[in-house]
């Protein structure tokens, strides 16, 4: 992760995780002496208890006084951290047990008590102090500390008249006493959770310590130098960190002023360079600008010949609608001389409507010469819409197009020159009309695209625009129709129509499948245009 990548983590993770080592190993070691302690006490006393009873039993032992004995044994056996005590002679017999059903049981030689003395072929003499005790489980998984005391045959014992022995045995049997090491345990297991926590507490105490002097002489000092170098990525120059330490962070705090303030002076240098560099540029640019805007009116006035012979071609569209709509007319008033319906006017009035287009065509000639048009004003999109498919609704029902309008635009108000949008939708309908000459389905879509802008798309299922010619398409004089039946300007005418309002048309086209045209325009012009 990237916070590992820290220096100041880093070096708080190797501290704290040496600290975590030491202090493991020391509660280690404490807990490991405690426990050995602890059981060397407790062997201890166990063996002092043990050869306590031996000694307060002896008279009654001297004595041959059995029933005493068993009382004594029984008394004894019933304390609390003592499980067991039991003698047993020298053949493994045990002759009394402060469990009674053990009395009088043979004692396996192999068991834990007896392997001290018995696990060679001849019995010891003598039992050493460490190998009188042993340490076992008990069948409820409880620790035990068994010790066996040695009843050794006194000159008392081997001279007695009630059951001497020969003077020739050394020992005469052995007290076997369990003692539970339960209280031993729980104290070693509360010192070592205390040691745990102790030492948890101290790792995190220390860790703590550690965190507040690396953030104080490391971290902060390298944040204030990553902020100078951030400021100084981001060209401000002037910025200087503020650390006063003697220390290297110190140092190098100071070296990197030094740094800056030297980067500001070439900075400035070149800054001042950088404007008398752009100064001359700009004067170049000018006087580029000049020749270039010299160069295009020179094209303009050479392409003046070439865009009055193209105005037979733009002028043809709405003149057929003329000549079709004047022999509906004709057709009409044949059988109804008498009578004069509002069909029959509708009809003069598309007429009048494609004439004043055909005067509104020569004007734009003269506009895209001058890049000039004429004023702009609120209107509805919807109605230029409808009133450029009226224009050419006698294609439309003669080649049997579909029509789908998805008008989806609420507020259809834009700021526009009427005249020239309807003129650039009745070329792109035309446009489309012709690429569908066997049928087919023209959309017509209009959307907000956001809160300034709207979207108009004309889409239609005819043959589709090749590649190689859709890059060209709105060049002037650029045709692809066959027998030339114009020089190529109703979509360069278009495209200079949607820059004068400030909008974008792009062309989408897959051959056979069909063309879309979208274009996009302002809702308001600015006002220096």
């Amino acid at each position: 992760m990237r916070i590992f990548n820290q220096l100041s983590v880093r070096l708080f993770l190797l501290l704290f995780i040496s600290m975590a080592v030491v202090f493991g190993i020391f509660v280690y070691l404490n807990i490991h002496l405690q426990k050995k302690h602890l059981l060397e006490c407790a062997t201890v006393s166990g063996a002092r208890t043990s050869d306590l009873v031996v000694s307060a039993l002896r008279h009654s032992m001297l004595q041959n006084n059995r029933i005493e004995i068993f009382h004594a044994i029984q008394a004894i056996g019933s304390e609390k951290e003592i499980l067991g005590l039991r003698i047993i002679n020298k053949s493994g017999e045990i002759t009394f047990s402060s469990v009674p059903d053990e009395t009088g049981n043979k004692v396996d030689m192999s068991a834990e008590a007896c392997l001290t003395c018995h696990s060679k072929s001849r019995p010891l003499s003598e039992v050493t102090d460490y190998g009188r005790t042993r340490i076992f489980m008990s069948p409820q998984h409880e620790k035990i500390l068994g010790i066996i005391s040695p009843i050794r045959n006194a000159p008392e014992c081997s001279n007695a008249a009630c059951h001497a022995h020969s003077p020739n045995l050394t020992i005469l049997g052995v007290l076997d006493l369990k003692m539970s090491l339960r209280r031993a345990d729980t104290y070693v297991a509360e010192t070592t959770r205390n040691s745990i926590l102790y030492g948890i507490f101290s790792i995190f105490t220390f860790a703590l310590l550690f965190g507040i002097f690396i953030y104080q002489v490391v971290q902060k000092p390298i944040a204030k130098l990553r902020q100078g170098t951030q400021e100084i990525s981001k060209g401000n120059l002037d910025y200087r960190i503020d650390i006063d330490h003697g220390d290297e962070i110190g140092q190098l705090a100071r070296s990197f002023n030094y740094m800056t303030g030297e980067l500001k002076k070439a900075r400035d240098e070149i800054t001042a360079w950088n404007r008398e560099l752009e100064a001359r540029v700009e004067r170049k640019r000018r006087k580029l600008q000049q020749a270039e805007e010299r160069m295009r009116e020179i094209d303009k006035l050479a392409s003046l010949g070439k865009l009055a012979a193209s105005v037979a071609h733009e002028l043809n569209n709405p003149l057929a609608g003329i000549l079709t709509y004047s022999k509906l007319v004709e057709r009409k008033l044949v059988p109804q001389k008498d009578q004069l319906d509002s069909e029959l006017f509708r009809i003069l009035h598309i007429i009048q409507e494609e004439t004043a287009r055909s005067g509104q065509i020569v004007k734009d000639l003269l506009l895209f010469a001058r890049r000039e048009g004429g004023e702009f004003q609120k209107a509805s999109l919807h109605s230029l819409i409808e009133k450029s498919l009226n224009i050419v609704w006698h294609k439309i029902t003669m080649q049997e197009i579909a029509v789908e309008k998805k008008f989806d635009l609420r507020d259809d108000l834009i700021e526009c020159d009427p005249a020239q949008i309807q003129q650039a939708l009745v070329a792109l309908l035309v446009n489309a009309t012709e690429a569908m000459l066997e049928g087919g389905t023209l959309t017509l879509v209009t959307r907000a695209l956001n809160a300034q802008h709207v979207a108009v798309e004309v889409t239609d299922t005819g043959v589709g625009i090749p590649p190689e010619v859709k890059a060209h398409i709105f060049e002037p004089f650029f045709s692809t129709k066959e027998n030339q039946k114009g020089v190529g300007l109703g979509l360069s005418v278009v495209f200079g129509i949607i820059q004068r309002h400030k909008g974008v048309i792009t062309v989408e086209s897959e051959v056979g499948k069909g063309t879309t045209f979208h274009i996009t325009l302002p809702r308001e012009q600015s006002k220096t245009d």
